[in-house]
């Protein structure tokens, strides 16, 4: 079992020659039309740049054994679960590719992140690590916590008391936590966040310690930076699977696109 993810970087959020470029390769009037609704140029290209790395990376964990040029590109077709919270494989991209069981795609700021999972489930989540520069860091998580009331009893006495790098923890925290709550497909406004706690003072390197209703967490949760520290992700998946997570480019998602073109016309 295995989640693999890949986190891919966007300098010029508002290239209108880049966003033209993955507004074209959206597949169906759904996302076409969910990338029309965007208010901000740039929050149209998130959206069309993680459904291109998703793309893309599923098309790369292909198994080796299955002929490349038999999938398209715009074979990846996605559906929504039951319960409406979460993207899912199409019925028929289900057969094309049955070596997904679960995905997930974040983005904040400049970044864009996605994974798959082999089996079992996926949450991943990515946030920029921001506060106001006319706000204390204890001022900015009290006011944005109460408003999402995101953080339990004991999570609030360490940011208080012993965190040493409170933005930061604030953040792990937090992406955690959606992480999560998206592995489910339980939807962030069913939950109360207070009943997750992630406990940091117990964590071990990036492995971190969370409990749910006061209970284990049933889900593994892995914590991570990027930038140096400028940005945090979290990636819940089964205790017992291993991720593995690249940096790739853009141009790297572009040419795999076009290869994917390229193949299935030969």
């Amino acid at each position: 079992m295995s989640v693999t993810a890949w986190a891919v970087r966007c300098n010029d959020l508002d290239d209108p020659d880049l966003l033209a470029q993955l507004k074209s390769r959206l597949v169906g009037e759904i996302e076409l039309q969910k990338a029309a609704c965007c208010r901000k140029p740039s929050d149209a290209m998130r959206f069309a740049l993680g459904r291109s790395v998703l793309r893309a990376l599923i098309m790369a964990t292909l198994p080796e054994q299955q002929t490349r040029p038999l999938v398209h590109w715009n074979d990846v077709t996605l559906d929504k679960k039951k319960n409406g919270t979460k993207p899912c494989l199409s019925r028929i991209a289900k057969q094309l590719f049955p070596h997904i069981a679960d995905f997930n795609i974040s983005h904040d700021g400049e970044w864009v992140l996605a994974a798959v999972a082999s089996d079992g489930c996926v949450g991943i989540d990515v946030a920029r690590v921001y506060c106001p520069g006319h706000m204390a860091d204890i001022e900015y998580i009290n006011e944005f916590s109460l408003q999402a009331s995101s953080l339990s009893s004991e999570e609030v006495d360490y940011l208080h008391l012993h965190s040493q790098h409170r933005i930061t923890d604030f953040y792990r925290i937090w992406t955690a936590k959606e992480a999560y709550v998206k592995a489910t497909g339980a939807g962030i406004a069913s939950v109360d966040l207070r009943s997750i706690s992630v406990r940091l003072w117990m964590t071990q390197e990036n492995s971190l310690d969370m409990t749910v209703n006061g209970q284990p967490c049933d889900l593994g949760i892995t914590s991570g930076s990027l930038d140096n520290g400028g940005y945090v992700y979290a990636v819940a998946k089964p205790v017992s699977t291993e991720l593995s997570l690249s940096k790739v480019s853009i141009q790297h998602i572009q040419s795999s696109c076009q290869n994917t073109l390229i193949a299935n016309a030969r």
